[in-house]
């Protein structure tokens, strides 16, 4: 009762309280509400308390870096939206709280980014999905590469999404960067290759370029009877 007192006349006098008022959650949640810097002094059992964490995260995002290294695997989720409750409050402040992610856990937040991108496109919201796919992407080429694998499902999907759109022209751009990760990855002869080689003969096909669309799905068609031939050899 002191300490909500002492609070509600100064908010900075929470890091003179002590150790057990620190250490105390109903304590530390009224003293972050009036002082966002607050939660570094509350005892570590306490920033490493979930419902705090997460209320001072809603504050300064920041604050990740004085939560116990510990707890950082349970946020992290808080972070990518795996608790559903939490998955409304969190969009307003994620972005500004990637750069205080730990590096590690960013390949699974673009993760849970293209798994949200694809439920939207499946339900005819292209605009979202297009917008999760795109940070999606962001986090894979800075944290893996514009070689990797991960890169290539983002930009097949954003190509997808866009051609859904009826933006032939930004998707096809989007299936070449695919092709040209997943001929580097895994070979001209992939099967995966093959898929991209279809998805840019359909978008070809509706820009009107008939030509070009017979030449991929050719090309296409010469992986796929090597496969078979191959197939047919065991």
């Amino acid at each position: 009762r002191v300490a909500h007192a002492a609070l509600a006349q100064n908010s900075n006098s929470f890091r003179y309280f002590p150790e057990e008022l620190r250490g105390d959650a109903e304590v530390v949640l009224a003293a972050i509400e009036g002082e966002v810097d607050a939660f570094k002094y509350a005892s570590a059992e306490v920033r490493g308390n979930r419902r705090v964490a997460f209320a001072a995260l809603a504050q300064k995002p920041s604050n990740f870096w004085h939560c116990p290294k510990k707890s950082w695997p349970a946020l992290a989720a808080l972070f990518q939206g795996r608790d559903g409750s939490a998955r409304c409050s969190m969009r307003c402040w994620l972005d500004e709280a990637l750069d205080c992610l730990p590096f590690e856990t960013l390949p699974d937040l673009a993760v849970s980014y293209h798994g949200e991108a694809v439920s939207y496109t499946d339900k005819g919201e292209y605009d979202k999905a297009l917008k999760l796919n795109d940070k999606a992407l962001a986090i894979r080429l800075k944290v893996l590469g514009p070689d990797c694998p991960d890169s290539a499902v983002s930009y097949s999907w954003k190509a997808f999404i866009l051609e859904k759109q009826g933006r032939h022209d930004a998707a096809l751009e989007c299936y070449d960067k695919t092709l040209h990760i997943k001929m580097k990855v895994y070979g001209r002869w992939d099967s995966r290759v093959e898929d991209t080689y279809i998805c840019k003969a359909r978008v070809l096909e509706g820009l009107g370029r008939h030509n070009e669309a017979r030449d991929m799905q050719c090309k296409a068609r010469n992986i796929r009877e090597r496969f078979d031939d191959y197939s047919r050899m065991f």
